[in-house]
């Protein structure tokens, strides 16, 4: 006899919605292109957002406080108030979100975003601190490289994870990693990193941590 699915439903579409993002990187894989390959990618990535939660604003480009200007941002949610215009220039107080997009993000890539991370939260004044993060379907290094960056050292006598150490975390300035840890052999599994807001990290790997991920748009 056939067991019930004892998943929830909310897990059940979660779990879809990640798959979606994985699917979606394979298919559009066979475009040659660069800059169309992670501009479909960038916007799927919207569009699912949007579908989830539908009054949010969007947008991609950079960010400005007087004569200083951002690094270019492929997902930026603004506040509902924000001034938008035409020209994808938008106040660097009037977001409350810098996301970069990266197919492979490599170890000069996450530390691009960390240094991000460091001049958006000097210059952003507003009362609600700006989320600095990336998603990426992948990684060069291994996730054991890249999640040691963030606090976290792989035991490999009990094959598990350690708590955070601040210690070892070179990502202070950046509040969330969201990867699909892709690889050729299939063998990763997604992972998804947050930060609280006394510095700390958490990391989840109990699938689809794509829910963690959307709780940012949830809570705020």
């Amino acid at each position: 006899m056939e067991l019930p699915n004892m998943t929830s439903i909310r897990t059940q579409i979660d779990t879809y919605l990640q798959d979606m993002l994985i699917m979606q990187f394979h298919v559009s894989n066979r475009i040659d292109h660069k800059p169309t390959k992670g501009e479909l990618r960038e916007k799927f990535i919207h569009r699912m957002i949007l579908e989830q939660f539908p009054n949010l604003k969007l947008e991609s480009g950079i960010l400005c406080f007087e004569d200083w200007q951002s690094t270019q941002g492929d997902f930026l949610w603004l506040k509902d108030s924000a001034r938008v215009g035409s020209l994808k220039i938008y106040d660097l107080n009037d977001c409350k979100m810098f996301m970069e997009v990266k197919s492979c993000a490599t170890a000069p890539e996450l530390r691009a975003i960390e240094t991000t991370g460091t001049i958006l939260k000097q210059k952003h004044s507003d009362e609600t601190p700006i989320s600095v993060g990336m998603f990426c379907y992948s990684t060069s290094a291994q996730a054991r490289t890249v999640l040691k960056k963030f606090g976290f050292q792989y035991d490999n006598e009990i094959q598990s994870y350690s708590v955070y150490q601040s210690d070892l975390d070179q990502m202070k300035h950046v509040d969330f990693l969201y990867s699909l840890n892709i690889n050729d052999d299939e063998s990763g599994t997604p992972y998804f990193v947050v930060r609280d807001y006394l510095g700390n990290c958490t990391l989840y790997q109990n699938n689809p941590v794509m829910q963690y991920f959307l709780n940012f748009f949830r809570a705020n």
